[in-house]
């Protein structure tokens, strides 16, 4: 964990961190979701920690895809690293603005057409590679080549993911995070989510 400046001490301190309940509004619609705040070690005076303030302004987007069923920036995030494929590939792969993707990882909410089809990407392989290898020769062929050995890698056809096991990998991931941005205590951390 990094050391933050505290301006209540006035100088460089270490921070721990504390979970808050939040009720806020995406799109119209009030959302609940647990913000981390950072807060001085010494003085116990809150404090700005970039790495908090990264997982706090996704934290509501999350939460509201997660509600209306629609895919995650984390979801996305992890169906590339199945595949094996930049966001800017998979988005030409699906005939989409190269930086579609990049968008909904940054924190844009997709529609629910193309939430639909990342969805369908990701839990189905066989879907995944009829569409790279139909659409293959817009990506480059080093690209190409990483996604058709992820798929050689994953053996899709013995154990359907559920959205459970997604939801739940997802939580995980983010309370692996959380736990490493506050050093862990004994291996115990405080959840960021519910799994």
């Amino acid at each position: 964990m990094k050391n933050v400046i505290c301006v209540n001490c006035r100088k460089h301190v270490e921070y721990e961190l504390k979970y808050v309940k939040v009720k806020t509004f995406v799109k119209g619609e009030e959302v609940v979701y647990t913000q981390v705040v950072a807060h001085c070690k010494e003085c116990g005076a809150e404090v700005w920690a970039e790495e908090v303030d990264d997982l706090n302004s996704i934290a509501p987007i999350v939460a509201y895809c997660e509600m209306v069923g629609l895919i995650t920036p984390i979801q996305i995030q992890e169906g590339l690293k199945k595949y094996n494929i930049g966001s800017r590939p998979l988005s030409k792969l699906l005939g989409w603005s190269e930086v579609t993707i990049t968008r909904y990882l940054n924190g844009k909410i997709p529609t629910k057409e193309y939430s639909d089809k990342l969805l369908e990407i990701f839990n189905n392989p066989e879907y995944f590679e009829k569409v790279l290898l139909k659409n293959k020769g817009k990506i480059k062929p080093i690209a190409y080549k990483k996604a058709l050995e992820s798929l050689n890698r994953t053996d899709y056809n013995v154990e359907e993911i559920s959205c459970f096991v997604v939801s739940y990998n997802l939580c995980a991931n983010i309370n692996y995070t959380v736990s490493k941005m506050q050093g862990g205590v004994n291996g115990w951390h405080q959840p960021i989510y519910s799994c």
